[in-house]
């Protein structure tokens, strides 16, 4: 097999000299192909090491590293900081096998040396020499239910009989020769880059013993009383609590579709400290990612959008150049529900965007927020008046609107109509192979504080349209959020001259 190991390695200052002891031995190890340094580099820098630890964690939950490995004095602290990357399971390990039943028993990525405590120093072999012999499965019962192992053995012979025939994985990694054996489908799976997995529900049990358990007979159920005012006030006191805190945000996205999903998810996992205001016009958000094409389940990403996938849990098919998911419903609900539950971010459907704010500047107009309103009033403007709108202020704004349609590419039609740009180019006819190249390369902040992503970019350039392929829109989402933080840098640093 092809060497094909991604390794990040990284420490403090006081690391260094093992640091690079470890990039050495790595590197001559041929089942290594790629070690990735994040620093330090030299003593006298003396960047904090959870700033190191996050960068190597990160690398592993983008997909960028399969494993990573750093340098701290017990390993705790490292450990710790690595941790708060969402997906990312760090441990402190010195040989084989502890890396062996951190990765069995948690599906660990992340390795701690302890280069401060252990001497001689272990040499980092260990982590690719950690691979199990045949029937490793964890017993515990306390990790059980939320090993990946353990998850792969509960799927049946029906699972290992499509990895072991047909050379293809159902749990989101190909194989890339066929396997056969429980022992070799481990090693398989041990030795690729790991797999998101959904966190495990918080109750695992059958649902009639979960209502035994709770009310007893069916006949005894009664809910707790409650007064209606009550539910009232629960739902204004928040809605009102988060109109308040988010009239002022950092970023504002217009459109919840799959492009917008991503660009919040991104926005909102690499940066906390940001208050990200999402608007959707629809009741339900995901715009058209909750079916394939022509009303088909399947979804059809192109790669290298699979890494996403990883990176949420959401599990697909690998056909080689292109990965299915069973059913889009599944990308889009898994995706939204990881969005609405970051703390920083602010879903408001069933209200639209009717406006743009603008500013003069000495650099000409800049976009500085949105105009909105609920949904169902925008719609009756033409039989209707005096029904003025709300505003959200945002220093940058990402528009995901998609193609032309009742309220499709609404920012780029709003930006012509105030002769801020000159023209549409007009979305052109399907060729998928160009349209989701041009989509991805052409995000970027069309006029000053405002990014456009997704089909509404296809509208702006006369791209093509793609048809039922969305590798593009994650992707396009991705790097729109990261325009977005490139945006708000040179805006703060404008700022504080």
């Amino acid at each position: 097999m092809a060497p094909s190991w991604r390794i990040a390695v990284g420490c403090d200052e006081a690391g260094i000299s093992y640091k690079e002891a470890i990039k050495a031995d790595l590197e001559s190890d041929r089942r290594v192909s790629q070690v990735i340094d994040v620093g330090s580099f030299t003593g006298s820098d003396k960047t904090a090491y959870p700033t190191r630890a996050a960068a190597a964690a990160r690398l592993v939950a983008t997909g960028q590293a399969d494993r990573a490995l750093l340098v701290c004095g017990t390993g705790l602290g490292v450990a710790i900081s690595a941790n708060k990357i969402r997906g990312v399971r760090a441990v402190t390990a010195h040989d084989s096998f502890s890396v062996e039943r951190s990765v069995l028993s948690n599906n660990a990525q992340v390795f701690v040396s302890l280069g401060g405590i252990c001497s001689p120093k272990p040499r980092p072999s260990f982590i690719v020499s950690g691979i199990p012999e045949p029937d490793p499965y964890p017993t515990h019962p306390s990790i059980l239910q939320t090993s990946p192992i353990y998850l792969l053995r509960r799927a049946g012979s029906v699972l290992f009989g499509d990895i072991a025939g047909s050379g293809r994985s159902l749990v989101g990694r190909p194989a890339e020769a066929p396997v056969t054996g429980r022992s070799s489908i481990i090693r398989s799976i041990i030795m690729s880059p790991p797999v998101a997995v959904s966190p495990p529900r918080q109750v695992d049990a059958p649902t009639k013993l979960l209502v035994k358990d709770t009310i007893g007979a069916w006949t005894d159920c009664s809910f707790a009383p409650i007064r209606e005012s009550q539910v009232s006030r629960a739902m204004t006191r928040r809605y009102f609590a988060d109109l308040d805190r988010y009239a002022e945000s950092d970023v504002v996205i217009i459109g919840a579709g799959s492009c917008g999903l991503c660009a919040a998810y991104a926005l909102g996992r690499e940066r906390p400290d940001l208050k990200i205001a999402l608007i959707e016009a629809s009741v339900s958000p995901g715009g058209g990612a909750w079916l394939g094409g022509q009303l088909f389940s399947a979804m059809v990403m192109r790669k290298p959008a699979d890494c996403f996938l990883r990176v949420i849990g959401v599990p697909f098919e690998d056909e080689g150049n292109y990965v299915v998911v069973r059913h889009a419903a599944l990308f889009t609900s898994t995706l939204l529900s990881k969005v609405l539950e970051m703390p920083n971010i602010k879903l408001f459907n069933a209200t639209c965007v009717e406006d743009l704010i603008t500013r003069q500047t000495d650099e000409g107009v800049r976009v500085g927020g949105v105009v909105t309103n609920w949904t169902l009033v925008a719609m009756h403007h033409d039989d209707q008046s005096c029904m003025d709108p709300n505003t959200i202020n945002a220093p940058v704004v990402i528009s995901t609107t998609g193609h032309d349609g009742p309220m499709g590419a609404f920012s780029v039609k709003r930006l012509v109509s105030m002769r801020l740009i000159d023209q549409l180019g007009g979305m052109r006819g399907l060729d998928m192979n160009s349209a989701e190249d041009a989509i991805v390369r052409g995000t970027r902040e069309v006029v000053p504080g405002l990014i456009v992503g997704g089909m509404e970019l296809s509208e702006v350039d006369g791209a093509n349209r793609m048809g039922p392929t969305f590798g593009a829109m994650v992707m396009s989402g991705l790097k729109a959020a990261d325009e977005a933080l490139k945006v708000l840098d040179q805006r703060r640093k404008q700022d504080t001259q």
